[in-house]
C-alpha cells in the first residue's frame, strides 16, 4: 500500500512539474511585433526597440501592457497607439512618433510642442522652424511642463487652433500663431475663437470664428494666397476669413 501511494505521489508530483513547465513556457514572448510611424531620419525609435527586444523570453501571460505603455511614453516623442497580447507568444504594439511642430516662450524657456499639443523638449535658444505659438493677453499659459499636455486658461480654444493647423498641413508656410477671442456674441455668453498665422512670406491669414467652417475657411484662404501673382502682397498683405449673415463665409486680402 505505502508502495502504490508513493507512486501516485510521484506521478502526482510528476504531472504538475510538467504542467508547471509547459503553462511557463508555452507562454513566453517569442516575438514583439511592432508598427513604427517614426519621423524620417530619426534615430529615437532605436531605444524603443532596445526595450521590446528585451521582452523576449518573458511570460505574455503575466505581462501588464499598461507599463508597456507607461514606459514607452516616459519618452514623449512617442504614443502607443496600440498594444495587445497575442496568444500564446506574440506581443504586437503600434507605436508613434510625435512630430516637432509648435515652440512656446514661457517662463524664460523655450518650449517645443507636437502637433497633438504634448510638451516634447524645453530649450535654452529659440528653436528655428517651429511655429510659434503667442497667446493674447486675455489668454495665458497654465501648463507648460515637457511630458504634458499644452495648457491655457482656455485650453479649447488653444486645442481648436492646434487641430486647424494641422488638419490643413500649415507647417511648411506658417512660422507664427496668434491666438485670440473675440467678444462677439458676448451678450448671450458665446466668444469666438480667432486664429491668425504669420506667414513664412511676412504676410498673415486671419482666421475669424474658428468654430464656423475653421477648415474651410483656413483652406480658402491658403487657395488665395497661392492664387495671388504679387510676391509684394504676398510679403506684406493679410488675408482675413470671416463670416456672412447668410451663414456663409468671405475670404478677402486686406492690404
Amino acid at each position: 500500500m505505502n508502495v502504490k501511494r508513493t507512486l501516485v505521489s510521484i506521478i502526482t508530483a510528476a504531472f504538475i512539474a510538467i504542467s508547471i513547465f509547459v503553462f511557463f513556457t508555452a507562454f513566453k514572448i517569442k516575438e514583439v511585433d511592432a508598427t513604427f510611424t517614426t519621423i524620417q531620419g530619426s534615430q529615437r525609435v532605436e531605444g524603443v526597440q532596445t526595450y521590446l527586444n528585451e521582452m523576449v523570453g518573458d511570460n505574455l501571460l503575466f505581462l501588464k501592457t499598461a507599463e508597456v505603455q507607461q514606459e514607452i511614453e516616459k519618452d514623449p516623442y512617442f504614443k502607443v497607439e496600440n498594444v495587445k497580447k497575442s496568444f500564446p507568444n506574440v506581443l504586437t504594439l503600434s507605436v508613434k512618433e510625435r512630430r516637432e511642430v509648435f515652440s512656446v516662450f514661457y517662463n524664460n524657456t523655450y518650449f517645443v510642442v507636437a502637433e497633438d499639443g504634448v510638451v516634447l523638449r524645453s530649450l535654452a535658444e529659440k528653436p528655428t522652424n517651429l511655429i510659434e505659438i503667442t497667446l493674447a493677453d486675455s489668454l495665458q499659459f497654465t501648463n507648460v511642463v515637457v511630458g504634458s499636455n499644452l495648457s491655457c486658461t482656455e485650453s479649447n480654444r488653444l486645442y481648436m487652433a492646434l487641430a486647424l493647423t494641422e488638419s490643413v498641413r500649415l507647417n511648411d508656410c506658417v512660422n507664427q500663431l496668434y491666438l485670440s477671442k473675440s467678444d462677439a456674441g458676448a451678450e448671450i455668453g458665446v466668444f469666438q475663437t480667432n486664429v491668425t498665422y504669420g506667414l513664412i512670406t511676412g504676410g498673415s491669414i486671419e482666421i475669424l470664428n474658428v468654430e464656423n467652417f475653421g477648415k474651410e475657411k483656413a483652406e480658402t484662404s491658403m487657395q488665395a494666397f497661392d492664387n495671388e501673382t504679387s510676391d509684394y502682397v504676398k510679403s506684406s498683405g493679410k488675408i482675413q476669413a470671416g463670416d456672412l449673415v447668410n451663414g456663409d463665409y468671405y475670404v478677402v486680402w486686406v492690404n
